[in-house]
């Protein structure tokens, strides 16, 4: 079956002590991506695009509303939005990226000197990827459960959810460490 090309972002999370860095720094349009509940990406869009904010090009995906802007838009995104969890700036994107080697030269090609301005800054990585999306791309692995309480997917070995810290159910546990031992399950 032919690969779906696939566009990997970048992003910097945006908090209120790199602010007055990036506004004192020369203004440049930027690309944003805004994070929210599910459901409130409308309600989201219509902050961003209030005169409060300024935002140009809003427009809702999921879980979240894409924008554009210079360095003041996205510090009062940062300052004046309740609905956005948090506010991304767009660093680097680019397509075709299949494997994790791809993704690594990809990370690799980052200016991060721009970036990060001390080596007392840290770096944090994330991904998000559907359900759907991690069982095609072998992300999920023979174990792994999905916990019925927050859909997260967790780790064969791991016998509660990481995320709201449900236990995994007594039939489903003991399956995953027979698999994980070599038995049959």
């Amino acid at each position: 079956t032919p690969r779906r090309n696939r566009c990997v972002c970048l992003y910097m999370l945006l908090a209120l002590s790199h602010l007055s860095a990036a506004l004192s720094a020369a203004p440049r349009p930027s690309t944003y991506f805004a994070t929210t509940l599910g459901g409130l990406e409308p309600v989201l869009a219509a902050e961003l695009s209030s005169p409060e904010i300024g935002a140009s090009a809003v427009s809702c995906g999921r879980l979240g509303v894409h924008f554009e802007g210079g360095p003041e838009v996205g510090a009062r995104a940062v300052l004046w939005s309740r609905t956005a969890l948090r506010v991304m700036e767009l660093l680097e994107r680019r397509e075709g990226v299949h494997t994790q080697a791809s993704l690594y030269d990809f990370a690799r090609a980052v200016r991060w000197s721009e970036v990060v301005a001390s080596e007392q800054q840290t770096l944090s990585v994330g991904a998000v990827l559907s359900l759907d999306r991690a069982r095609a791309s072998g992300k999920m692995r023979a174990g792994d459960w999905v916990c019925r309480s927050c859909n997260a997917l967790v780790f064969a070995s791991k016998d509660e959810c990481y995320q709201c810290g449900e236990p995994r159910d007594a039939d489903t546990a003991a399956a995953a460490r027979r698999r994980l031992e070599g038995g049959s399950g």
